[in-house]
């Protein structure tokens, strides 16, 4: 396996000030390896500042982009360049929830994501299928299950959309955001997403806290660098209950080295659902880091429904974004207060793909055809977060 590429932005000739005049310099002791290699510095030129003001002041630009969802919007937006960390109980849904998100915003703006999901790669299409249409594949459920050229079409426009990348065991992060990069040099990618941190490779020989924050600049600077939105789910660390044995509401210092979540990441959201199994869900927002542009701390309320593997707010019209798209096989499901079905709508309306086939990097792989049903890595983890 090749060595990865450095993401140290300081690479270059080291920087020697200039002797004092008239003072004789003592001898200094050698530098250490990092900081040979540190590049000249650079001041922002007032040029740039002030462009960059006037595209704020007169377009927006440097706010986070809806959603689609009012309801979430208050609270969360999309921003690129920036890290939003989101964690959850396991089986409570927080993976499902922020697909559901992505879906939304690849339905209605177009947007496209590489996404790491080795705990679901088998169903990750079909599943996304099932969210996009409003109703199920499984013929178990003969009543609700969409017709196969329903199930083909979404396939094909998921595929366009997403991309699946597989990594091959003991892969690391920093592996990982090569094989995105190598996937963007073909694709144009808005968002990226880490679908658990725990499946990664993380090998520290000494502090916790140390090696996250490196991590997590890493992530930092790939989202800079990329111009995209990155994402990472993380499980608690354990079940946090009350003295009463409730189960308390996870966030930033519930995942292991939760100092470094809390600081190192611009967003952090969590998804809780008090009285599972019940549909009852509630969306936690604990930290934006850029109030008034991305967001705002609170907590939404939402319900799950299983029939058609969407969630909807409890409050305004309470509909999911994807009801009534074009994709969309029910107006309103038995769950969100209707009853009607409807198989036949037209395919029409979705922004369309300029998407080439895509050719998989060794050593990480993408689904090589639409979609599922044979892995191409294996999990792995040495540390649980």
């Amino acid at each position: 396996m090749d060595k990865p590429r450095s993401y140290n932005p300081f690479d270059g000739p080291a920087l020697e000030p200039a002797p004092l005049p008239g003072r004789t310099e003592r001898p200094r002791p050698p530098m250490p390896p990092a900081a040979i290699h540190a590049a000249p510095l650079s001041v922002q030129a007032y040029a740039d500042i002030l462009a960059t003001a006037r595209a704020f002041y007169e377009t927006g630009l440097g706010n986070g982009e809806t959603t689609h969802w009012p309801c979430l919007d208050e609270y969360w937006t999309w921003l690129r360049k920036e890290i939003t960390a989101v964690t959850g109980y396991a089986n409570q849904g927080k993976s499902r929830f922020i697909l559901s998100v992505m879906l939304m915003k690849a339905a209605v703006s177009g947007w496209r994501f590489c996404v790491f999901v080795p705990e679901n790669e088998e169903e990750f299409y079909v599943e996304m299928a099932e969210m996009l249409i409003g109703c199920t594949a499984n013929l178990k459920y003969p009543q609700r299950r969409m017709a196969w050229q329903q199930l083909q079409d979404a396939l094909e426009w998921l595929y366009e959309h997403f991309t699946v990348v597989t990594a091959p065991e003991g892969a690391t992060p920093a592996q990982l955001l090569d094989a995105f990069t190598l996937q963007a040099a073909q694709r144009t990618y808005d968002a990226v997403l880490i679908d658990p941190w725990n499946q990664l490779t993380h090998d520290f020989q000494s502090r916790e806290d140390l090696y996250l924050s490196q991590q997590f600049s890493l992530l930092k600077r790939y989202a800079i660098r990329h111009d995209v939105a990155v994402l990472v789910t993380a499980h608690p660390a354990g079940d946090v209950k009350s003295k009463e044995g409730k189960l308390l509401v996870p966030n930033a210092y519930s995942i292991s080295g939760g100092k470094m979540w809390a600081n190192k990441f611009d967003n952090v959201m969590a998804v809780f659902r008090p009285s599972f199994p019940e549909p009852e869900v509630q969306m936690w927002v604990h930290k934006i880091k850029k109030q008034g542009r991305v967001g705002k701390p609170g907590m939404l309320e939402l319900k799950y429904d299983v029939f058609t593997n969407r969630y909807a707010p409890e409050i305004g019209d309470k509909r999911n974004p994807l009801c009534g798209t074009a994709w969309d096989s029910t107006t309103e499901s038995p769950a969100l207060k209707g009853s009607s079905w409807d198989g036949n709508k037209p395919r029409a309306g979705l922004p369309p793909s300029q998407f080439d086939q895509p050719t998989a990097p060794a050593p990480f792989a993408v689904a090589a055809q639409a979609p599922a049903g044979m892995r191409f890595g294996a999990d792995t983890t040495t540390k649980h977060f």
